[in-house]
C-alpha cells in the first residue's frame, strides 16, 4: 500500500456484537477508505453500528468484498 502512496491509519477487529466499532469510529477521521471483511449482512450492521457512534461515511470509500451478498444492499 505504501507504495500507490496509502497508509493504513487504523487496525482494528470487532466482535459479532459489535462492541468495537466506536474504536473505528474514531478513526475515521484520517481515513479515506474503510475494508470490512466480513460477510454481507454483517457488513451492513456494522456500517449501522459505526453510523450510530458517530461515524460520518459520506466521504469514506467503504471496501468490502462481501457486500453484494447481503438481500439488504441489493
Amino acid at each position: 500500500m505504501a507504495r500507490r502512496g496509502g497508509r493504513v491509519v487504523a487496525f482494528e477487529k470487532y466482535g459479532a456484537d459489535r462492541a468495537g466499532v466506536a474504536r473505528i469510529a474514531q478513526s475515521l477521521g484520517q481515513a479515506d477508505a474503510l475494508l470490512l471483511a466480513d460477510d454481507g449482512d454483517s457488513v451492513v450492521a456494522t456500517a449501522d453500528a459505526l453510523a450510530a457512534a458517530g461515524a460520518n461515511l459520506k466521504n469514506i470509500q467503504l471496501l468490502a468484498p462481501a457486500l453484494g451478498q447481503s438481500a439488504r444492499v441489493q
